[in-house]
């Protein structure tokens, strides 16, 4: 028989903010906002990345609490600023310049086209 208090963590008074609606702030922020490219984000594996649920009862034997533990920083990109009202306009970045591999052109059948050769390094890597 399973008692009332299992994987409660507590019982009522010892869970507050960052033990409940902070992780579910974590997970709206992670799954939602950073999927859909309104923010960016730092994230580190969850496992001792917060210690603030370890005084309550059950919690000292868990590495984590949740996946979204190991969210540690967002930052609020252009589109994210367009979006929340912080921007009048969305502009996006142009696109990015490979000049690294200059002789390499993706194709939109995704093949790939090697136009002058290739170093030893990119066959290497594309083998």
């Amino acid at each position: 028989m399973v008692g009332a208090a299992y994987d409660s963590l507590g019982y009522d008074g010892f869970h507050d903010w960052p033990l409940l609606q902070d992780r579910y702030t974590l997970a709206v922020l992670f799954e939602y906002a950073a999927t859909l490219g309104l923010i960016g984000i730092e994230y580190v594996p969850p496992v001792g990345a917060r210690e603030d649920y370890r005084d309550n009862w059950g919690g000292d034997d868990l590495d984590q609490l949740s996946c979204y533990d190991g969210l540690l920083a967002l930052c609020l990109n252009p589109l994210g600023a367009y979006a929340t009202g912080r921007a009048p306009a969305y502009i996006p970045a142009p696109d990015p310049v490979d000049t690294d591999c200059p002789g390499i052109k993706g194709l939109p059948n995704f093949g790939i086209v090697a136009l002058d050769g290739l170093r030893p390094a990119d066959a290497l890597l594309l083998d």
